[in-house]
């Protein structure tokens, strides 16, 4: 990208920075705001859309609604991560990942198109444990992972203060 655009890489720099940034700010915090993990979650997806232009494609349904709730910090981003990187991606079968903040019952949903990769990376499975474990501290409510009719679904509990057991 360096060599081919420099005012793109530099964009890609600055919202690299942002993320991580994003990152070791939230990592002591309890809990976010939903437009909080939003925002990080659209900075990512823009890092991925320079790494897959036309392999990958992103929606935000209803961002305003419920973005005063709560997630586990980073739990968003990761899941993402976690989707992006143990999926096939290519030109002739683009993944599709849809997140709407309007979800049934109280959740976040992500929607993606699922062509899983026939190996599973062991680290990323224990990333997406660990979010599991998360979301288990503050709600009995859990994580709700979902495959069918050729669509995974991921479903964040969206919490409140009071959700805390």
């Amino acid at each position: 990208l360096v060599h081919f655009n420099q005012d793109k890489a530099e964009d890609f720099v600055d919202r690299l920075a942002v993320v991580y940034r994003y990152i070791l700010e939230n990592r002591k915090k309890e809990l976010v705001t939903v437009k909080d993990e939003l925002q990080a979650a659209k900075n990512m997806m823009y890092l991925f859309k320079e790494r897959y232009p036309d392999q990958l494609n992103f929606e935000l349904r209803n961002e305003l609604k419920n973005a005063d709730k709560l997630l586990v910090p980073n739990a968003l981003p990761t899941m993402l991560d976690c989707i992006i990187n143990n999926s096939i991606i290519s030109i002739h079968k683009p993944l599709t990942i849809t997140i709407d903040g309007d979800g049934e019952e109280s959740y976040l949903v992500i929607q993606y198109t699922d062509s899983q990769k026939l190996s599973e990376n062991k680290y990323i499975k224990k990333r997406c444990k660990n979010v599991h474990n998360a979301f288990a501290f503050f709600s009995d409510r859990p994580v709700i992972e979902i495959k069918a009719y050729g669509n995974g679904f991921v479903k964040l509990p969206l919490l409140d203060v009071n959700d805390r057991i």
